[in-house]
């Protein structure tokens, strides 16, 4: 059985109470800075198909940002699940099976090649699945903490009245 926070001692941190200090919290973790890449993703490579019509030139720099956004969110993934790279052949063999590093080895053959808009494209629409979930299940929670009780009470019968937590619903 654990202790109360009283007893516990130094070692127990405060949980944070304001938007403020619980946005700061996230921002500390990998998984912030994996949302952040497929942001990047998502709105360079919206702005890339957006612009492509109007101007090769300013259109492949969105393209290239996009791919970059990709690249970071991949390296992140890739470090969460093996942690620093090593060199050793078990450690290579892991790599070469795992699909986040063939999406990697893509998007980074594909950032310094000549652009071709039809390869961003899966890039783009993946990133905005991971987008609204991550929004759903933290960000939304992070601002409106009561949302997701109030979710839990309209999965028994009750109304979500939020503008929030309807957001949140046509997200899930």
């Amino acid at each position: 059985m654990a202790l109360p926070a009283t007893q516990r001692g130094a070692a127990a941190a405060p949980r944070p109470t304001t938007a403020g200090e619980r946005l700061s919290a996230l921002t500390k973790t990998a998984q912030f800075y994996w949302w952040a890449g497929h942001m990047v993703v998502l709105i360079f490579g919206t702005l890339y198909y957006v612009k492509r019509p109007f101007g090769w030139r300013e259109a492949n720099w969105y393209y290239g940002k996009a791919y970059m956004g990709a690249l970071a969110s991949y390296t992140i993934v890739i470090y969460k699940t093996y942690g620093p790279p090593q060199l050793n052949l078990a450690f290579a063999q892991r790599l070469l099976v795992d699909e986040n590093v063939e999406y990697l080895m893509l998007a980074a053959y594909w950032a310094w090649c000549r652009p071709m808009w039809v390869t961003l494209l899966p890039f783009v629409v993946f990133s905005l699945f991971h987008v609204v979930t991550y929004a759903r299940s933290s960000l939304i929670p992070l601002f409106f903490p009561d949302v997701p009780a109030e979710i839990q009470r309209a999965r028994q019968g009750g109304q979500v009245v939020s503008v929030a937590g309807r957001v949140s619903r046509f997200m899930g």
